[in-house]
């Protein structure tokens, strides 16, 4: 659930942003025009969507009748549908239609109410996606979860065909929670007008982790006593994900949260909650336990790559001296995420003696580690004189150009290359902006990747 809720992320992040296009289109020019947010990551929410709207008996009998039918031949999304639908015995062109055939997907606006007279529970939804860019209306089959103060729950079926609509539900009394989507499954986004009473309940008796993911998100930055008791039981929840999402919600100066997070970066059994409660703690006041935590963990030879990394951080902003003597012991280390905590720690500095540590990797550091190494590569070259900014600037400029490089590589060099000239615009010095430009425009000429043109497009 975690995984699928990542893929939709990125999903509407690239939808968004404006980049769409049918889930199957055939007017690509490129192979590479097929590795995107949409094909990959809305694709999978898709195909998910679909087995739970079929059940999983019907999916997979489905997907092997699709692979038995093909096997040794190519297929095409209607080949998957006309598997479906035998398996099924259901009309599936309403699905493939919209969510194969057409781009975007649906955003939803969810309100309650309690007809005490007719005991009935009602819930009204409304499409609200933009008709000139997406589908108006969805046909929607959406799983309802009523349930009851005890947590006792029914769930219901509904199929939404209209712009908006409401649904009635039999209840002697008012619903402690009404859960609509009640299996994460649909592609889209939904601003679920809960009460805060009802959010809470969410965190606590429903089941899956988009139900607590949910409700946990909705306490962001609220400071009432039920908020900050659902993130504080959040800081415990039995799921690693949860509780690294709940230590960068909570406020650390309320009650004994500051020690909550500390026992987590100390004790925690997941690498990335305790790397994330080490980071939160970097942003909070100083305090001397902070550098005997990080220095500790920096000198546990089984400590992971993603905790040694944010104990440094943690150390750089309690002790900068020894966090400059740890980084300098960790400058051959292998891993990116502890080379990019170095490459943080000399940026720091300002001083032009880490400039070669920087230069001896700039090539080297590759996915997406590269992106946060060559940021602070970049922040230490500002700091620097002309005839330093302009050599360091060549070089981001001979990354950028070398198609032989990932994209990431790429990236990061041409993003690094834009933020030295905004840095030279923004110091008046005109001379140094001019060269830059002319470097960035050369990266630009050269580059054939229309993923990282369209991003270079706001440089």
């Amino acid at each position: 659930d975690a995984h699928l809720y990542e893929d939709l992320q990125g999903y509407l992040g690239q939808a968004n942003g404006g980049k769409n296009h049918n889930l199957v289109h055939f007017t690509y020019t490129d192979r590479e025009d097929m590795f995107d947010a949409i094909s990959y990551n809305k694709g999978g929410c898709t195909l998910h969507q679909l087995r739970n709207y079929l059940g999983d008996d019907a999916f997979f009998e489905g997907l092997k009748e699709y692979l038995t039918a093909n096997q040794y031949s190519t297929g095409e999304a209607h080949q998957l549908r006309l598997a479906m639908e035998k398996v099924s015995g259901e009309d599936l062109n309403w699905y493939f239609n919209q969510w194969y055939y057409n781009q975007g997907h649906p955003n939803l606006t969810i309100d309650y109410a309690y007809d005490e007279t007719a005991k009935a529970a009602i819930v009204s939804i409304k499409q609200t996606q933009n008709p000139e860019k997406f589908l108006p209306i969805y046909e929607l089959p959406l799983d309802v979860d009523v349930y009851d103060a005890s947590g006792r729950k029914t769930r219901t079926r509904i199929r939404m065909t209209q712009r908006e609509q409401s649904f009635s539900f039999p209840a002697a009394t008012k619903p402690a929670l009404i859960n609509v989507d009640a299996t994460k499954s649909l592609v889209g986004t939904k601003k679920d007008n809960h009460t805060e009473e009802e959010f809470a309940f969410m965190y606590h008796k429903a089941q899956l982790y988009l139900d607590r993911l949910e409700a946990i998100k909705f306490f962001k930055g609220k400071t009432t006593p039920l908020a900050k008791q659902v993130l504080k039981d959040a800081l415990n929840d039995a799921y690693k994900g949860l509780r690294e999402d709940a230590i960068g919600l909570i406020d650390l100066k309320e009650g004994n949260n500051t020690d909550i997070v500390t026992k987590l970066a100390s004790n925690d059994p997941a690498p990335n909650v305790r790397a994330e409660a080490l980071r939160t703690l970097a942003s909070s006041d100083p305090k001397p336990a902070y550098t005997a935590l990080a220095t500790g963990i920096l000198n546990d030879p089984k400590a992971s790559y993603a905790t040694v990394g944010a104990a440094l951080q943690l150390l750089l902003t309690n002790d900068k001296k020894a966090a400059l003597i740890a980084a300098k012991n960790l400058e051959n280390e292998k891993s990116g995420t502890i080379i990019e905590g170095v490459a943080k720690a000399y940026a720091s500095t300002g001083e032009a003696q880490y400039l070669p540590f920087f230069e001896a990797k700039l090539a080297k550091i590759q996915g997406g580690n590269a992106v946060g190494f060559m940021e602070n590569y970049a922040e230490l070259v500002k700091k620097q004189d002309t005839d330093k900014q302009t050599i360091a600037a060549k070089r981001l400029e001979g990354l950028g150009i070398d198609m032989s490089n990932g994209i990431y590589s790429r990236f990061a060099a041409t993003r690094s290359l834009k933020d030295l000239r905004d840095a030279a615009k923004t110091n008046n010095n005109t001379a140094l902006q001019t060269t830059l430009q002319t470097m960035l425009d050369n990266v630009k000429s050269k580059e054939t990747n229309k993923m990282l043109l369209s991003y270079y497009s706001a440089f």
